[in-house]
């Protein structure tokens, strides 16, 4: 099997082509984690809780929500990318191409710029414990000076993920992620540079594979998707598909984000130990959010060239198939975390209230991660064929809006950590429940025009 049709997902047996696009994929985010969890493990036990809490609380919150944003923002081009790779259109793939890599810089260049300046407002507004801010501030703003880089990685990485290449963007990330490790080893541990040296083992290493994966795409320079200097202009016309389908996809991170933010401020009010706990959860539980982002982004880019090549009965199929390995994954991840909590938390702290808490937050979120695949599938598909006004909006409502009304009339009510967790899993079940409502139905009117 050659470069082209091991690429190519319009065509072969949709379980091994989802299988083999979809590990790579899964390993990298794994390694994502990774880094990310090591920063916490390291900050933790040499820095203490109250930088555990700067690294892993507010400033981590506003950092993903803006990079998301961002990220969202710029992904409508790996959706065009996508479809034009599907129906072999190369002059448009091409146009597709060199509009994104500018348009990511521009953003990330912004993202920069802005958010180093408004870091101390951002943390006041958010009510960051005082005991925590001062290192919230200093680890936020290194951080923003590097996000240029991690912009154009993810576009470039976006780019070839698109035309049917995970394995290359994985490569790349496990070098980002040792390399961040061994920095955050050095800087923290055996330089003492505290939150600073993490902020900074982390854009270093992001900067390293930004420009990894730029130098492939310039490689490519013979293939319509390779990036050539010269041809590095925008297209008006191609930018503004990008924004049409990334803007929803944008919006849609964005209320994610806010409604994170409004949460996070609630958090906060309980002290530092919850904001530790809550940190360290996530520490735990963004390895299940990025194995399913590595669904996701399978599923919409097996849709994309489909979609592209017009092929809805393997889009049908595929959607199938997608529910049977990431459903698996799902149950697989929510048991691991469950039985093995209390082995792996103690890497990041030895204080035991912050233990007792983080178990007790996974108890309640674990046992219900399966729900989430419905939305992710059915987003996937709709991201994929270009319908991410309506992903954005089922979204809003049945994640965004759901859980600012549970955090204004029952949170009031049952002020407690309990009531504050289960808002996540219930949002998931309301909107798993609209997409697949939507999904079905606009698939059947689609087939009927077609």
């Amino acid at each position: 099997m050659n470069i082209q049709e091991r690429q190519d997902l319009t065509q072969g047996v949709i379980w091994k082509k989802m299988l083999v696009y979809f590990i790579p994929l899964a390993i990298g985010t794994i390694f994502q984690q990774l880094y990310s969890a090591v920063d916490g493990a390291i900050v933790g036990k040499y820095v203490g809780t109250i930088a555990l809490a700067a690294v892993g609380g507010s400033a981590s919150l506003i950092s993903n929500a803006l990079v998301n944003f961002f990220v969202a923002l710029t992904g409508g081009g790996s959706v065009l990318i996508a479809q034009f790779f599907g129906a072999n259109n190369r002059p448009a793939l091409s146009k597709s191409v060199h509009t994104s890599m500018i348009f990511a810089f521009v953003c990330g260049l912004v993202l920069s710029i802005v958010g180093y300046f408004l870091t101390p407002q951002i943390l006041s507004w958010m009510q960051t414990p005082v005991d925590s801010m001062e290192d919230s501030i200093v680890y936020l703003r290194i951080i923003f000076m590097g996000l240029v880089f991690l912009l154009i990685y993810d576009m470039a990485a976006g780019i070839l993920r698109a035309v049917g290449d995970s394995r290359s963007p994985f490569i790349y990330l496990a070098v980002c992620c040792t390399l961040n490790i061994v920095l955050d080893i050095i800087a923290v541990r055996y330089l003492h540079m505290g939150v600073a040296g993490a902020a900074y083992a982390t854009i270093i290493s992001q900067a390293i594979c930004s420009v990894i994966a730029v130098i492939k795409l310039v490689r490519l320079k013979n293939e319509s998707y390779g990036l050539r200097l010269a041809d590095l202009k925008v297209d008006w016309r191609i930018l503004g598909r990008i924004l049409a389908v990334g803007v929803p996809m944008a919006l849609q991170s964005l209320m994610y984000s806010i409604t994170n933010v409004i949460i996070q401020t609630k958090i906060n009010i309980l002290g530092t130990v919850v904001v530790a706990s809550w940190a360290l959860t996530g520490k735990a539980d963004g390895f299940y959010w990025g194995l399913m982002n590595a669904a996701s982004v399978t599923i919409s880019n097996f849709v994309g060239q489909n979609f592209g090549k017009r092929d809805f009965e393997r889009i049908k199929k595929g959607i199938k198939v997608s529910f049977i390995l990431f459903m698996t994954i799902g149950v697989s991840f929510s048991a691991l975390l469950l039985f093995a909590g209390q082995y792996f938390f103690p890497l990041f702290t030895d204080d035991p209230e912050v233990l007792e808490c983080t178990l007790l937050i996974v108890s309640y979120f674990a046992p219900l991660y399966f729900v989430w695949v419905v939305n992710e599938v059915y987003s996937g598909a709709l991201r994929g064929e270009g319908k991410t006004f309506a992903a954005f909006v089922i979204t809003g409502l049945g994640i965004c809006v759901f859980r600012l009304v549970w955090l204004f009339i029952l949170f009031r009510i049952y002020p407690t950590l309990l009531c504050l967790s289960m808002a996540y899993p219930a949002s998931w079940l309301v909107c798993g429940i609209a997409m697949t409502i939507y999904y079905l139905r606009y698939a059947k009117r689609r087939n009927v025009v077609q």
